[in-house]
């Protein structure tokens, strides 16, 4: 009885859209934009507000060529997505060298994704 009371309000949360926002993140692949996809129409059909994407894990131009074919590959699906959910606000994070762990590195995510 406890657990179903607490998943009724946590369903009632999440079906308030001035109590919260589902972002969907996701990366520049078909498998991802497929999954983002799914995920928008039960989002919907749950009455869940979502208006924003990040796209994660972006390849930024490089002198590499095999980066700059994986990016190539990877603005294909960038391009898809900002077609798809032209409604949406999408905001894009580059791959980083490393692991983001720590305040420092949130800091730095944090102004690359909101300047």
């Amino acid at each position: 009885v406890d657990l179903s009371k607490s998943v009724r309000e946590i369903q009632e949360t999440l079906m308030d859209a001035k109590k919260s926002e589902f972002v969907i993140i996701t990366i520049p692949e078909a498998m991802g934009l497929a999954e983002m996809e799914r995920l928008q129409v039960a989002l919907k059909e749950l009455k869940i507000s979502c208006h924003y994407v990040v796209i994660n894990m972006v390849i930024p131009p490089s002198e590499c060529s095999f980066c700059a074919l994986k990016s190539k590959e990877q603005q294909k699906y960038v391009q898809e997505a900002s077609k798809k959910f032209s409604r949406y606000l999408i905001n894009q994070v580059p791959l980083f060298p490393h692991e983001i762990k720590g305040l420092d590195d949130l800091t730095n995510l944090s102004e690359i994704m909101y300047g």
